[in-house]
């Protein structure tokens, strides 16, 4: 004769013995339920962890986008920008000199964080 209890592990199969009393049972039944509240956790935790990981991606996606928004954006700007004096387009080596600022200063600041 046994005693058989259910979890969302599997089942335990617990032979019965004289010697195991009604406060051994309860005890063995408290463990089962505290091994079925852990795994209903865990799965919470779970969902959450890949709910959060997707909105992180969702976000570095969006906040690459912007960057190469703006990256074009002033491109565009400096492009179309003229000197004061003689009214002549910027070079496009000024140009090249200017983006190449940028990264670097980019680089910097990546490095510090």
């Amino acid at each position: 004769m046994s005693v058989e209890l259910t979890f969302s592990g599997g089942v335990l199969v617990i032979p019965c013995m004289p010697q195991l009393s009604a406060c051994s049972r309860s005890a063995l039944k408290m463990w089962v339920d505290t091994l079925e509240e852990r795994d209903r956790v865990e799965g919470h935790y779970q969902t959450n962890i890949f709910d959060m990981k997707s909105m992180l991606e969702d976000r570095i996606k969006r906040a690459d986008d912007i960057n190469k928004a703006y990256k074009h954006f002033r491109l565009e700007v400096a492009k179309s920008a003229e000197h004061s004096k003689s009214g002549r387009p910027i070079s496009d080596r000024l140009l090249a000199h200017l983006e190449q600022d940028g990264e670097q200063a980019k680089r910097e600041i990546k490095c510090c964080i």
